[in-house]
This record gives C-alpha cells, sequence and structure tokens, in this order.
C-alpha cells in the first residue's frame, strides 16, 4: 500500500526530483506530491504462481527443440512472435504435481494453430520406415488443394524432433516411404500433422497420429 503524504504547489518543489529518506517527491497534473516509500515490496510465491513459473520454464525449454514448427505452425510477421505462441499454447500440457514436479503430457502437445482444416492424414510404420496415406477432403475455403502437410515426429528421450514434409491436400494418396532419424525411437515417439497455405500465412490446428 502507497499513501500520499501531502499534495501542494511550490517552487521551490518543482526543484526536487528525488527522495528523502522514506518520502518521495514528484509532480502529478501541475502539483507537488510527497508520498511514503512502501515498508516491504512483496513478491508472491504462493503455489498457483509457483506452478504458473514452472509451465512457463518448461514450455521455454521445449520450445528450443520446435522452433522450425513453430515457424511454421504459427505463422507471424516475426519469429519471437511464433515462438513466444507456441509457448503460450504449451503451458497446458505440463501438470504441476503436490511436491512441485513437472510431468509433460505429449498427448496434448500442440504444433500448430489456426483457421484451416486439420489434415486426414495415417501412418502406417514398417521397420524404420514410415508411409502416409493422405485421405481426401471436401474443399473449402479453409481446406485448399493448395495447403500443405506436415509431420512432426518428437522423440521426448532422446530428445529430438524433425519435420517431415508429407504432401498436398490432391486427394487420396500414398507418400514414398521415409525413416525417421536415427537415435530416434518409436516407444518414446509422438507424431502429430498440421496443414499450412500455400502462402504460409494461415496453419490448421494439429492432431496426434496413431501410426498402424
Amino acid at each position: 500500500k502507497i499513501d500520499v503524504m501531502a499534495i501542494f504547489e511550490s517552487s521551490l518543489f518543482f526543484r526536487l526530483r528525488n527522495s528523502l529518506g522514506n518520502v518521495v517527491t514528484y509532480t502529478y497534473c501541475g502539483k507537488g506530491v510527497l508520498r511514503g516509500k512502501p515498508l516491504c515490496v512483496r513478491n508472491p510465491r504462493t503455489p498457483a504462481q509457483q506452478v504458473v513459473r514452472l509451465r512457463f520454464k518448461a514450455a521455454g525449454r521445449l520450445s528450443a527443440y520446435f522452433r522450425k514448427v513453430a515457424l511454421l505452425g504459427f505463422p507471424a510477421s516475426y519469429a519471437v512472435q511464433s515462438h513466444n505462441a507456441f509457448v503460450g499454447a504449451n503451458l497446458s500440457i505440463f501438470d504441476v504435481d503436490e511436491n512441485m514436479q513437472v510431468r509433460p503430457d505429449y498427448r496434448r502437445l500442440v504444433c500448430s494453430q489456426g483457421k484451416l482444416e486439420k489434415p486426414a492424414v495415417s501412418l502406417r510404420i514398417s521397420g524404420y520406415r514410415i508411409r502416409a496415406e493422405v485421405s481426401e477432403q471436401q474443399l473449402s475455403a479453409y481446406c485448399s488443394h493448395t495447403d500443405t502437410i506436415y509431420a512432426v515426429l518428437w522423440d521426448c528421450q532422446y530428445p529430438g524432433c524433425c519435420i517431415v514434409k508429407i504432401g498436398k491436400r490432391q486427394g487420396r494418396y500414398t507418400t514414398a516411404p521415409f525413416a525417421y532419424p536415427d537415435g530416434f525411437d518409436l516407444r518414446h515417439m509422438f507424431i502429430y500433422a498440421f496443414a499450412v497455405s500455400a502462402n504460409g500465412k494461415q496453419a490448421s490446428p494439429s492432431v496426434l497420429l496413431f501410426p498402424e
């Protein structure tokens, strides 16, 4: 709490712009104001605020692996805006228990956001190779045959992330098989997909894929 001690007009006062002991002097609306300094500066550390800080810290660390994904999935004028959007979208995937231990749920991870329709994609895995099957979708203002579909492979134990360009929304087709990166393990891997418009200014929400 800050208490105003006095308000007055004085030519002498206008030459004062400083603090005197526990008193601070300043000008407000053309009048001199004296007020006392706050007795203490509070830095609240309630459990709820600690949870927020922990989630921001965890989302910030995660974003380091998803920089390229954020640029595609959260289109913006500046890279920092894409980064901040990714962090904000993924705060809720981190659960914090009563011991302030953070546990991520990567099933809820968000790789992209936007108004485009989600892509219709399924995956088949054979050995170390993945084949994507794209299903036909009804075209609209938010679902164009020029949209590009991307897959995101995230190994949470390695850890590592990579982006694979699947193709366009051009009817039903199956892609050529592609290999996931060395060091990645299917047991620790999550795969997501999203679509981006031809001009790169719009994206769809991402979807979690369950390979067959």
